[in-house]
């Protein structure tokens, strides 16, 4: 698979706010995309100081959240096990949606999704 620009990049003197989508499949297994380095960025001048997902069907009061997504009403919750690595000529992403269902039960096939995600780098 070849590197793809990520959906937007943002650049505000040594911080970039990358943006784009990555689907998840629907066989249990992790989701990876590489995309490119906005410009003036590489694996040896940056760091990862935040990643955030968002489901793109998550209803419109659910905001991009790290961690452990819980939904009192539903008595579900959901995670995002992830890595965003920075390689020397790319930036890899991987994502994989876990389910713990109302009755406890922990799904991770059947489950497809896009899903949007935000990543900032700083300079360092």
């Amino acid at each position: 698979m070849g590197n793809k620009p990520a959906s937007e990049y943002k650049t505000k003197g040594d911080f970039a706010l990358i943006t784009g989508t990555i689907s998840v499949p629907t066989d249990g297994n992790h989701s990876s995309i590489s995309i490119n380095y906005p410009e003036g960025f590489n694996k040896d001048n940056c760091c990862v100081i935040s990643k955030m997902f968002k489901r793109v069907d998550a209803p419109s009061t659910r905001g991009y959240s790290e961690g452990t997504v819980f939904m009192p009403d539903q008595n579900t919750s959901g995670n995002y096990p992830s890595k965003v690595e920075l390689r020397p000529s790319d930036i890899s992403v991987m994502v994989r949606y876990i389910y713990i269902s109302s009755d406890g039960k922990i799904v991770t096939s059947e489950i497809s999704t896009n899903t949007n995600f935000k990543i900032v780098l700083m300079k360092i």
